[in-house]
């Protein structure tokens, strides 16, 4: 109840910091656009933007995730703000400033969405697919890919999912195993469930077979 009544209050203080934040850049207010989600930071998160920007991916979940009870919730914010701010960024034509904030913040959206039971809020999945589409599925580093895949696989998009995957595979070889619990884990599924993901089972059988040849082809 806690943990609920907690994300529900950063709902609505996320939902009017952005409501201004959409109005300042409409006016093309940019530099106060940032002061409004260093704002936000400090208010929801205890923290200033410019300050978090001093640590890293994986210092920023450990900070934010102390209380395993409050963990995703505080990932969501920061992620959603962080995402609103590299908008602003390119608004302001500041591309690869743009590119280092959204790909955090699509890292912290992505542990967020999967250390929960289901989506923090409706738009989260969306802000996770907008983030993606626009640092380009392919061109994920390996780790967040992982954690792409993951998403897909678990919303039930199971050919995205395989994109990553395969790509994964092709990048780094010692990826085979994790490409293969992949498609074994979508055996266990009905027909109707893997169609809706756009994976027959004959093309996971298939490829199955085919990841096995490859591999006897590499031991031999």
């Amino acid at each position: 109840m806690i943990e609920r009544d907690y994300l529900m209050r950063m709902i609505s203080m996320l939902t009017a910091a952005i409501a201004r934040l959409l109005h300042l850049k409409k006016e093309k207010e940019y530099t106060e656009g940032i002061a409004e989600i260093n704002r936000a930071c400090r208010s929801m998160l205890g923290a200033d933007g410019t300050f978090l920007d001093s640590f890293s991916d994986t210092q920023l979940l450990r900070m934010f995730g102390r209380d395993p009870e409050l963990a995703s919730t505080r990932w969501y914010v920061l992620g959603l703000l962080l995402k609103e701010r590299g908008e602003v960024e390119r608004l302001m034509g500041e591309e690869r400033k743009a590119l280092a904030t959204e790909t955090r913040a699509l890292r912290l959206l992505l542990e967020a969405f999967l250390v929960s039971d289901a989506p923090l809020d409706p738009d989260h999945s969306r802000h996770i697919d907008e983030l993606v589409e626009r640092r380009g599925l392919l061109d994920l580093p390996p780790p967040l890919a992982l954690l792409a895949a993951r998403f897909f696989e678990r919303t039930g998009r199971f050919a995205k999912a395989e994109d990553v995957h395969r790509d994964l595979l092709d990048k780094e070889p010692g990826h085979l195993p994790a490409v293969c619990s992949f498609y074994e884990r979508l055996l266990t599924m009905s027909d109707d469930q893997l169609m809706r993901g756009n994976l027959p089972r004959a093309e996971i059988r298939e490829a199955l077979v085919h990841l096995a040849q490859g591999e006897g082809q590499a031991g031999g």
